[in-house]
Formats: structure tokens, C-alpha cells, sequence
């Protein structure tokens, strides 16, 4: 999954006409997309839904078994758990029927964005090279500009507006 968001930011990045080295925040705010690990966890998530409202014996047997393996396993039930419990859903985990869990990897899904949201807003205002980009960049969404410029202007306005230049502006 690593390799793979790794060619998902160079290619964004491609699109941006931005240095390859450049800070994967500003990236994906300006973009407005969001990292591939988070379809992963929701499609683990809503897996996890169907095998626990599975009326299959050997889902459910298999299943069983896996949970009460040694938790210090490292098998595929502990690591939905573990996703669990990093979200907030730990409870979820103990009772799953106590939520429904034909939609439960919708209200999952949204979590993991708002954590993502406040993770990247957070590094966002750590980070020392953005400072334009932080006065003009106040809400998570795709730039329309990126749509209505021309390939050479919008490379320009983009490298401009997260500090990925050439200007000697910050010396």
C-alpha cells in the first residue's frame, strides 16, 4: 500500500507541476484528494460487517477462531480491532450488532476523513514553507482553478501558491 500511495503522490504531483520533494499536505489539500489507505480501511471495515452478519457456520466458526487467538497474533481479526479501537469504534468491536451494520463503513468512512482532515490542517500549520499557501488555503477541497487555467498558467499558480518555486523570497 506504501508503493502504491507513492505513485498516487507522484502522479498528483505530476498534475501540479510541483517538485517531487515537495510537502504531501499541500498536495493533497490543493488536489482536495484523500490518501488511498482510506478506501483500504473502509473496505476492510465493511468486509468485517458482512463475515459478523454472515449466517454461514464456517464464516462464523473461522471468524471465531481468529478472535480468540492470542491477541498478540498478528492476524486479520486483531487488525480490525486495532482499526477499530484508532477510530473510536471499540465498542463497535465488543457489540457489533449495536450499530448497523449494513451501513456502519459509511459513518467509519467519514471518521477516518475527519481525522485525515484535522491531521492535515494540523501539519499544515506546523509546516514552515507554506506560509502563502496557509492565507489562502482554509478549507479541504479540490481548487477550481486547477480546471478552468490553461496547463502553463495553472503549473505556475500552483507552484506559487505552495512555495514551490524558484524565488529566493523565503532568504
Amino acid at each position: 500500500s506504501k508503493e502504491i500511495e507513492l505513485i498516487h503522490l507522484k502522479f498528483c504531483k505530476s498534475l501540479l507541476n510541483v517538485k517531487t520533494t515537495f510537502s504531501n499536505m499541500g498536495v493533497y489539500g490543493e488536489l482536495g484528494r484523500y490518501p488511498s489507505y482510506i478506501n483500504r480501511y473502509t473496505r476492510i471495515i465493511k468486509f468485517w460487517c458482512k463475515i459478523v452478519s454472515s449466517s454461514n457456520l464456517l464464516i462464523e466458526k473461522m471468524y471465531y477462531y481468529f478472535c480468540e487467538c492470542n491477541v498478540k497474533r498478528n492476524n486479520w481479526a486483531y487488525q480490525v480491532k486495532y482499526l477499530l479501537d484508532c477510530y473510536g469504534f471499540s465498542y463497535v468491536w465488543n457489540n457489533p450488532f449495536c450499530v448497523d451494520l449494513n451501513s456502519f463503513h459509511i459513518f467509519f468512512k467519514e471518521r477516518v476523513i475527519d481525522t485525515f482532515k484535522q491531521n492535515w490542517n494540523q501539519r499544515l500549520q506546523e509546516c514552515g514553507t507554506l506560509d502563502i499557501y496557509k492565507k489562502c488555503k482554509t478549507v479541504f477541497e479540490f481548487e477550481n482553478y486547477l480546471d478552468v487555467l490553461p496547463f502553463k498558467l495553472r503549473s505556475n499558480v500552483s507552484k506559487l501558491r505552495l512555495a514551490s518555486h524558484k524565488l529566493a523570497i523565503e532568504t
